[in-house]
């Protein structure tokens, strides 16, 4: 029976990569599991690095788009009228404040809302906003030194069976166990000369230009007639909605393995959004777009941030810096999509629905152009494997290790290795 057949077999297929020195006694025992066995201890290893990271990484997320979305809680808090701002001021504010983001990206990868507070020991409550939520932060942030792993080999908290298990996933998923090790400026080099990066870049520069609508959803909540609080309280659901979309897309692309379909699906319901809201000013129908516009937008963020690390698998320094460069350029639509709400243009705020729309056509182009693009390269990996099949030596086939002083070289993949679509 299948169950029954020994995972040292299952794994020969995979001897493009050389298991990690250390723990070649760990890996000599999985080796001798059954497939079974070896199923049921890889089950209990994920749940049990679920259970010590996604808490923290769920804080973490969390206190991210608190902090960035402060800004636009703050305005309807009497941001503007406290500070004297006019015009595009606010607007310029947020470039400002994204300017600053954006500029840490590469460099840091390379090497709730309070009531009642108005007034307190003399400070606004739009102050109170700022000081709680960075406090809370930063405390979240030096916490997280002492609970996030690196990786998988030098994880403290596995044993060393957990510790082999973990890095032959990553062997299996990717090619990759994340011992390679090379410049860091040549992996910077690898991931701007790799038309893939650029691709995954575009996908989420169009998203990002579409998502600082979030900046101004209290504002656009704000033109339904309702008091500050309740503007705020109606901010709420639009949110909670994106965030079980998100749940629910990501669970589905990781199942399936597929990442194409499930950006540009919830990116369409995005565009119906920004659609409904550039045609009507009626209360029901714009509130509903709301949650089009996130669900859409945020729905599938998760996905295409996932698609960079699964497309781009190694080496390390050159994922590192490909996550870092797209996220750079992503987050350089938020120094000027705000232009696109100049107060002047609410409450229906034509401009930017119509722009927003234009970016998530352009979003679901390029994710399809992409798609097209690894379809291609796969394709090229299998007939490299069918020359290998075919008898034809290994060391005549197979993809040469990449040299990380050369950004031009190739890259080796585990046999087997596909790129996710």
């Amino acid at each position: 029976m299948a169950d029954n057949k020994n995972i040292g077999e299952e794994m020969r297929n995979l001897n493009g990569l050389a298991p990690v020195g250390a723990l070649q006694q760990f890996y000599d025992e999985l080796d001798l599991m059954s497939s079974a066995e070896y199923r049921v201890k890889e089950r209990k290893l994920v749940r049990k690095i679920d259970l010590r990271l996604m808490p923290m990484l769920f804080l973490m997320i969390v206190m991210n788009y608190l902090d960035r979305n402060a800004l636009a809680n703050a305005r309807i808090q009497g941001i503007e009228k406290t500070l004297h701002l006019h015009g595009t001021q606010f607007n310029t504010a947020i470039s400002v404040l994204f300017a600053g983001y954006i500029a840490l990206q590469v460099p840091s990868n390379m090497i709730i809302t309070r009531y009642g507070l108005n007034g307190a020991k003399g400070i606004p409550s739009w102050r109170w906003l700022f000081i709680i939520e960075a406090t809370i932060t930063v405390l979240i942030a030096i916490t997280s030194l002492f609970i996030l792993p690196d990786f998988p080999h030098t994880t403290k908290f596995l044993s060393g069976q957990e510790k082999a298990i973990a890095t032959r996933r990553l062997e299996t998923s990717s090619g990759s166990n994340d011992t390679e090790r090379g410049p860091l400026l040549s992996g910077v080099k690898m991931a701007c000369v790799d038309y893939k990066v650029w691709l995954l870049a575009l996908i989420i520069i169009t998203k990002t230009s579409a998502g600082p609508v979030t900046s101004f959803i209290p504002t656009l909540v704000a033109t339904l007639g309702y008091s500050k609080v309740n503007s705020l309280l109606l901010v709420a659901p639009p949110y909670v909605f994106a965030t079980i979309v998100a749940l629910a897309v990501s669970h589905s692309s990781d199942k399936r393995g597929e990442r194409c379909f499930h950006i540009m699906v919830p990116i369409f319901f995005g565009m119906a959004g920004f659609i409904i809201a550039a045609t009507t000013l009626n209360f029901t129908a714009r509130y509903i777009s709301l949650f089009f516009m996130l669900a859409g937008v945020y729905g599938s963020y998760n996905v295409a941030l996932a698609w960079i690390s699964s497309t781009l698998p190694k080496p390390i320094e050159k994922r590192a810096a490909a996550i870092a460069l797209v996220n750079t350029v992503g987050n350089f639509a938020q120094v000027y999509s705000p232009y696109l709400y100049s107060s002047t243009d609410g409450p229906r705020y034509l401009h930017a629905m119509i722009a927003n729309a234009c970016f998530c056509v352009g979003c679901a182009v390029v994710t399809f152009a992409l798609r097209f693009c690894l379809v291609n390269e796969n394709k090229a990996v299998a007939a490299l494997e069918g020359r290998f099949a075919s008898g034809i030596p290994p060391e005549k086939v197979e993809v040469e290790e990449l040299d990380v002083s050369n950004p031009g070289a190739a890259i080796a993949y585990a046999p087997g290795f596909r790129h996710a679509l």
